[in-house]
């Protein structure tokens, strides 16, 4: 063989568990190549090397490391796994029970640490079973390791050609799984990500194939990241490409610089939990308002300020609907093309984009070179709200304007109407749209107009539901109904009514208040009264 050749030569990290007296001496022997005599004690870890061909012209080397069964060398056992590609499992077969117990604990050890790594299985002692004739329990622990697609192999203790046959078929299912993982590159999306990651925390992010605390990387499945593992490494920001990763589950960002995540993290939509812990996030994201899938959003140990310190306990889906309430919009402003200066709209527009929660404002003298009813046709229906400037112009005279409306209620966009000096409310009233829910303009005072606009979009936001369609319009229809309730009952009739009957409907208050009858029972009782 060249030197090349053996430059280049494969080498596997193998951990044994020899149960002592059962296949340490066998396996010595196997390494060193001659039967020694005693059990010499391990004191830490120690491990052995031996080249073996595999094939023709083919070699590899293997590392057989074995770790000292006393309690003071507990702390060195990570040092122990790692970079292992394969493990070894001694028992007695003459003494099944004993063996039993002592395969499971080890299995159990193994999955811990290595994760789905091969594992091939000796019984040892062949030759003290009488008639060859193995026990249930043997058969059992047979069964559990084939069943888990590993080896298990017999052998006597005074004969090593079964061990040398076994650890050559478990370096090939090394060599098979190794194989298999080379073909499971992930989808280009997904490494660009894991890449641009890597850049910015300046080391390579690993693939990971254990079950363990406190880890750092990422796992796939079919190509796909589908956990990323991200804690403690002074991250301030990630990348907007993150939400291109359709299939991720587990996002754990614990313990970095962060105070802002991408507005694309609301399209993960596989995404079941979330860690933010102990960053430097002053507000809950809003951008969480879209996980509809999370179950498991983790916000502890962050400088909260506000509204946010109410929230960062709750269940994900009130956290979901605060971010939503704070989620950024999109607006789309309709009004006729000879109102653009009477009503200010290019400095409306600046005012809104300047303000917390707008992310961009719309108007169709942006587009005025190109084709206006594409540019409609292609805002309007990815806005949030649609703020109509009513004016004569606008409502009787201007088809762009009726297209704007129409493609506002056909995508169920909500509309604030602002009612110009020139009609009345009830010419509103005429094209479906409602002074319950809009505003008047204020023309000898445009910047407190600005700013009690502003404050209405705020709360109109936290009323009306602007991402979900259906259950916007319900939101809208109730609020409406509030708002003729609440002006009806400040009549003076109502005023009347109430001063007469006033002993039965402070009743029916407290009975109320005191969860003794519905919402519904207290309505009709009222209305008997009214």
């Amino acid at each position: 063989m060249t030197e090349n050749a053996k430059s280049t030569m494969a080498i596997y990290k193998i951990v044994l568990f020899e149960n002592w007296d059962v296949g340490r001496p066998i396996m010595r022997w196997y390494m060193e190549g001659k039967k020694s005599d005693g059990i010499r004690m391990t004191l830490g870890v120690d491990f052995q090397v031996k080249t073996l061909e595999i094939n023709p012209n083919e070699l590899v080397k293997i590392q057989c490391w074995r770790l000292a069964g006393q309690e003071r060398f507990a702390s060195i056992r990570g040092t122990f796994y790692k970079g292992a590609h394969a493990s070894i499992i001694f028992y007695s077969s003459s003494n099944p029970e004993q063996g039993y117990t002592y395969v499971k604990d080890r299995y159990q050890e193994i999955k811990q640490y290595l994760g789905n790594l091969p594992i091939l299985v000796f019984a040892v002692d062949a030759e003290k079973i009488q008639n060859n004739t193995y026990s249930n329990l043997n058969r059992e622990i047979q069964n559990f390791v084939e069943s888990e697609k590993n080896l298990y192999i017999q052998t006597r203790s005074d004969n090593i050609e079964n061990i040398d046959k076994g650890i050559k078929l478990l370096i090939q299912m090394i060599i098979e799984k190794e194989k298999k993982e080379k073909s499971e590159i992930l989808e280009d999306a997904d490494q660009n990500i894991i890449n641009a990651l890597s850049k910015l925390i300046e080391k390579e992010i690993p693939l990971l194939r254990v079950d363990v605390e406190e880890v750092f990387g990422y796992k796939a499945e079919n190509k796909r990241v589908i956990e990323l593992y991200l804690p403690n490494l002074g991250l301030s920001t990630v990348p907007e490409d993150i939400g291109k990763m359709d299939y991720l589950k587990i996002l754990d960002l614990e313990s970095n610089n962060l105070s802002s995540l991408p507005e694309s993290i609301g399209n993960l939509k596989s995404l079941v939990l979330l860690n933010i812990s102990k960053n430097k996030f002053n507000t809950i994201p809003s951008e969480l308002w879209q996980l509809k899938d999370v179950k498991i959003i983790q916000l502890n140990d962050n400088p909260w300020f506000g509204e946010s310190n109410e929230y960062i306990n709750k269940p994900p889906e009130i956290i979901r609907d605060f971010c939503r309430k704070r989620a950024n919009i999109q607006i789309f402003i309709s009004h006729a093309v000879v109102d653009f200066n009477d009503y200010k709209i290019k400095e409306l527009t600046n005012f809104l984009e300047n303000q917390e929660e707008i992310y961009k404002v719309f108007f169709c003298e942006e587009d005025l070179k190109g084709n206006i009813d594409n540019f409609m046709d292609s805002k309007i229906p990815n806005c949030q709200l649609l703020i109509f400037i009513a004016t004569k112009k606008s409502v009787f005279n201007s088809l762009d304007c009726k297209h704007e409306m129409e493609l506002a209620r056909n995508y169920h966009i909500q509309i604030v109407p602002i009612k110009g000096a020139d009609l009345s409310w009830r010419d509103l009233e005429s094209i479906g749209l409602s002074r319950e829910l809009g505003l008047e303009f204020n023309k000898n005072n445009f910047e407190q107009f600005l700013k009690d606009l502003y404050k209405y979009i705020y709360d109109y936001k936290r009323n009306i539901d602007l991402f979900n369609k259906e259950k916007g319009k319900v939101d809208k229809l109730l609020l409406e109904l509030i708002n003729i309730f609440g002006e009806n009952l400040k009549s003076k009739n109502i005023y009347d009514t109430i001063k007469e009957n006033f002993e039965k409907v402070n009743d029916l208050k407290v009975k109320f208040a005191q969860e003794q009858i519905s919402f519904n029972s207290l309505m009709l009782e009222l209305m008997k009264i009214i």
